[in-house]
């Protein structure tokens, strides 16, 4: 699902954490730049980096923490167009159900992909989760 690597590569999506509020998904792209209010940044210089590193801008007034993604930090960083499941509620709906690893579940209406992630990561390799969206670009967003 994620990279489960020590260090950040090109190519892997990860949560950049600006402050409490703005959480945000991002797919390293050598070559482009993310901008903030908190500076500039090259994502080439996020390659080779530890995840949890806290990266300083390239004027060095501000900085970013890159984190490996979780569902929990996945489910913070969505923008919440879609109905949002939230984690007390993911772990009542996983427990009340049983799911556990090698559990199969199916899905309807992936959304935004929190549960999604949530239930993926209890059913472990073992299990199976298929999951269904009819709208395009929340598919391509949640895959």
């Amino acid at each position: 699902m994620w990279s489960t690597a020590r260090e950040v590569a090109a190519g892997d999506t990860v949560i950049i954490w600006l402050t409490r509020d703005q959480v945000q998904p991002l797919v390293v792209t050598p070559g482009k730049d993310f901008n903030t209010k908190f500076g500039n940044f090259r994502q080439a210089d996020f390659v080779g980096v530890p995840y949890g590193s806290k990266v300083a801008s390239r004027t060095g007034r501000g900085f970013i923490h890159i984190l490996r993604p979780t569902p929990e930090l996945w489910t913070i960083a969505l923008p919440h167009r879609t109905q949002i499941l939230y984690l007390a509620d993911i772990a009542f709906i996983t427990a009340a159900l049983g799911l556990r690893r090698g559990s199969k579940v199916i899905e309807a209406g992936t959304g935004s992909a929190s549960f999604s992630h949530s239930v993926a990561r209890t059913v472990g390799a073992s299990g199976r989760l298929w999951s269904y969206e009819f709208h395009e670009a929340r598919y391509r967003k949640a895959k």
